[in-house]
């Protein structure tokens, strides 16, 4: 098994942020494809037994998310084609915390970019990150994770079942959010991220809406 190559941008000079990090990097390796041919006769027969062990391991990733971040509430997007969209999601995480302090210590957002958005389209986030987890993170808690390259299908379900709240820039985002988790409610669906009021308002809905 080889390790996922994680990029945490908020690269703090805690000793404690970088066992966090290193932490949650262990927890998520990419597993080797298993290339042995199976014989066409076992594959019907094995076919049911592969899907439950394979949700199985998605659901033990998930939990290790949320034993991870105990007792966080974990918000998660996924952006696969503007880096302007990060920047604007970064600005409403910030002011939602501004705006609700009780939220701080209490929210970790976890934020996956694809990699075929370019790295020197995103050249101003990993400072923005650092100023938000140096306002409000802790030497023990880092509230924003910003990973910039791919992840696989299993490992982006455990990410959506771990999630409290996913963020989703797209139709088809919360189509396929509220598909694989069975919980359309924990989907926030804001088709314009520029307007960053709205997303403000619409991140402090939806946790408002958790807590009811």
């Amino acid at each position: 098994m080889s390790p996922l190559s994680w990029i945490n941008f908020a690269d703090m000079n805690s000793a404690e942020m970088k066992q966090v990090m290193n932490q949650a990097s262990r927890y998520f390796e990419t597993r080797t494809e298993d290339k042995n041919v199976e014989p066409s006769h076992h594959l019907e027969n094995k076919a049911h037994s592969t899907n439950t062990a394979q949700q199985e391991k998605i659901n033990e990733r998930s939990q290790s998310l949320r034993d991870l971040f105990f007792n966080k509430q974990i918000l998660f997007c996924r952006e696969d084609s503007r880096a302007a969209h990060v920047l604007y999601i970064l600005a409403a995480f910030a002011n939602l915390l501004c705006q609700q302090p009780d939220l701080i210590n209490n929210l970790v957002f976890i934020i996956i970019c694809s990699s075929q958005v370019p790295s020197h389209e995103l050249e101003a986030v990993p400072e923005i990150v650092r100023q938000i987890n140096q306002l409000y993170g802790t030497t023990g808690f880092v509230p924003v994770h910003f990973y910039h390259q791919e992840i696989d299908q299993d490992e982006l379900l455990a990410f959506m079942n771990a999630a409290h709240i996913g963020l989703c820039l797209t139709e088809s985002s919360v189509q396929e959010f509220s598909h694989q988790t069975g919980h359309p409610r924990k989907s926030v669906f804001v088709p314009e991220p520029s307007n960053i009021p709205r997303l403000t308002e619409a991140l402090q809905n939806a946790f408002m809406n958790l807590v009811k």
